[in-house]
């Protein structure tokens, strides 16, 4: 029983990790396309 336990908490922990992981990712391409926009403005 405590085997299946530990298996639960590695996935849920790595969905976290997944989660945090697209997050950042999604914060890097807004930034990016903020970036992109300013530069187009100032243009």
């Amino acid at each position: 029983m405590a085997e299946k336990g530990r298996v639960d908490d590695a996935i849920g922990h790595l969905q976290k990790c997944r989660l945090a992981f697209m997050a950042a990712k999604k914060e890097e391409v807004n930034a990016t396309a903020r970036q992109l926009l300013l530069t187009e403005m100032l243009d």
